[in-house]
């Protein structure tokens, strides 16, 4: 009984996208009911043939017409058995089909099968579906979802947006009251190419992956501060992919549209959390992706109507790659106040770095990249170590496995990738999403966009004092200090000073804040903050996200 309640339950959920769906015997109200909405509900008996062998499951369908088919399933069930299941199922297009009803009462069991979206295979299944996760090891969370979301004809329907939604379990910590207060925060890893599963796993997801390949209860996740959704874009980053090279974005404004339009499909599945205030965060490489997508949002919003607009509330931006040159021209100069190196040395990396300049100022940016990354690479040489506790290869077992596929709803045999696409400077052997966003690494973004959404949102920029890369804090600072947004007279005249961690009641950084802007730097923190200073990073957020003073008590 229980695996026939488990079917039964199932096949609810997966035509959701139906405005009438009955399983059982009583069909005659159903049937009344789409009459008097003029719509044609054919009534169809039906056999399910269910057989389950561990992790191996089929199905076989049936209809009166003698018709079967074989479709593929997802239902979380770990028994040996084969099911046979007879009943009525009153399907009812929320649309009246372009077909006359004729020829819809004729439909054969594999027709039959497209108005249950579930039941198609993963590769023939819709890409606006976001389904539900069930059955992910050492997982007890409640409310995940996970899928794909279609991002039109943009790149003519050869890439995929992947996404999870981590919805809260339970009480949240700072946001009581009605739920459309809770903000969502839509996550970003950087790269070009770093999967936000990382982000996931390794930071501020709810559970941490440890070296074995297990998980384990994360006590101070971000998800007790909102929503979190967790993108992989652009196009090669994770789970997604491209039919052909045309599928890759080559900037900044590429990768906006796309996720805007990946956004905007998640909030149509889910208008539940349509008027939920946004806010977009990342950090590294995800310095270029957040402030363009939110500036994207910025200005689309601004031409639609209020019932289609994404609620941007802000923005945050950990140690953040935004403006290239000006960061790495700080990289010597963090090396040299370190006692990393000496003075020598710091003269002959700063020249390599003149030439960098040069070439920007040429318009060679590719070349410019090249020295400037290699200049970088130099210089990082001397630190003991830029990524600690790096876990790529965990990460990489654990995503490729098919239980975590299936459990994801990702196609078999998808490649689960994440790199550092910055890392392979100029090589032509580079992965496609780096080399397509080559021509992007030196190109700045731009002052308006900054100074655009320090006017109009809550903006946080933070950096952890450890991190030796080009978005070391002493960069971001310089980012900020030479913007000219309409609260910067104030900025400037403020004080930083240091700020106390509520949970632990010691200091866990630096802050300066003036207004709706905010800059934070972490101590005892590398590139990673959430990774490195768990609790620190949420009390953070949880002060940015509830507008609390950082040298409040």
């Amino acid at each position: 009984m229980a695996l026939l309640r488990a079917v039964d339950e199932w096949l609810v959920q997966t035509t959701a996208g139906l405005s009438w769906i009955l399983v059982g015997d009583d069909v005659g109200e159903w049937v009344e009911g789409c009459a008097r909405m003029e719509l044609p509900c054919p009534a169809y008996f039906y056999t399910w043939h269910h057989h389950v062998k561990g992790d191996v499951e089929t199905f076989l369908v049936s209809l009166a017409n003698g018709s079967q088919v074989a479709p593929t399933s997802s239902v979380a069930v770990d028994v040996d058995v084969t099911l046979v299941h007879q009943q009525w199922a009153v399907l009812c297009p929320s649309q009246p089909p372009q077909t006359k009803l004729e020829s819809v009462t004729s439909l054969d069991a594999r027709n039959f099968l497209e108005l249950l979206p579930a039941m198609k295979s993963p590769a023939t299944r819709t890409q606006h579906e976001l389904m539900k996760v069930v059955a992910l090891k050492d997982w007890t969370m409640r409310h995940l979802l996970a899928g794909y979301l279609a991002r039109g004809d943009i790149t003519n329907g050869t890439t995929l947006d992947m996404t999870l939604a981590m919805l809260h379990d339970g009480e949240l910590g700072c946001f009581e009251g009605t739920s459309t207060h809770t903000p969502v925060i839509v996550w970003l890893n950087g790269g070009p190419g770093a999967s936000s599963m990382t982000g996931l796993l390794t930071e501020m997801g709810p559970y941490r992956i440890n070296s074995d390949g297990s998980l384990s209860r994360h006590p101070h996740s971000w998800t007790a501060l909102g929503h979190m959704l967790f993108f992989d874009q652009p196009v090669g980053t994770g789970y997604t992919s491209a039919k052909n090279e045309s599928g890759y974005v080559n900037s900044q404004l590429e990768m906006a549209e796309q996720l805007h339009v990946a956004l905007t499909a998640f909030f149509t599945l889910h208008p539940e959390y349509a008027s939920n205030p946004v806010v977009v965060a990342g950090e590294s490489y995800a310095g270029k992706y957040v402030p363009h997508i939110a500036h994207y949002i910025h200005d689309k919003n601004n031409q639609l109507d209020k019932s289609s607009v994404i609620n941007l509330w802000g923005i945050a931006i950990g140690n953040g790659e935004m403006k290239p040159l000006l960061q790495t021209l700080s990289v010597p100069d963090y090396a040299l106040a370190l006692g990393l190196i000496d003075q020598e040395q710091f003269i002959q990396h700063r020249q390599s770095l003149d030439t960098c300049a040069s070439l920007v100022q040429d318009g060679k940016l590719v070349e410019a990249f090249g020295v400037c990354q290699r200049t970088e690479d130099e210089v990082r040489s001397h630190l003991v170590s830029y990524s600690p506790r790096s876990l790529t290869k965990t990460l990489s077992t654990y995503f490729n496995l098919p239980e975590t596929r299936e459990a994801l709803n990702i196609p078999p045999h998808t490649l689960w990738t994440s790199i550092d696409g910055s890392a392979y400077g100029d090589d032509p052997a580079a992965p496609s999403i780096a080399r397509h966003l080559l021509n992007d690494e030196m190109v700045d973004v731009p002052d308006a966009i900054l100074e655009t959404l320090m006017n109009h949102y809550h903006v946080l920029f933070y950096a952890g004092n450890m991190d030796g890369s080009s978005c070391n804090h002493l960069g971001v600072s310089r980012v900020v200090d030479q913007l000219h947004w309409d609260g910067a007279d104030e900025y400037h005249t403020a004080s930083r000073r240091p700020w106390t961690v509520d949970s632990v009641g010691g200091v866990g950084g630096l802050a300066k804040q003036s207004g709706n802007v905010a800059v934070v730097v972490i101590t005892n923190s590398g590139h990673l903050v959430p990774t490195d200073q768990p609790e620190a990073s949420l009390d953070m957020m949880r002060r940015f996200l509830t507008q609390r003073s950082f040298h409040q008590g």
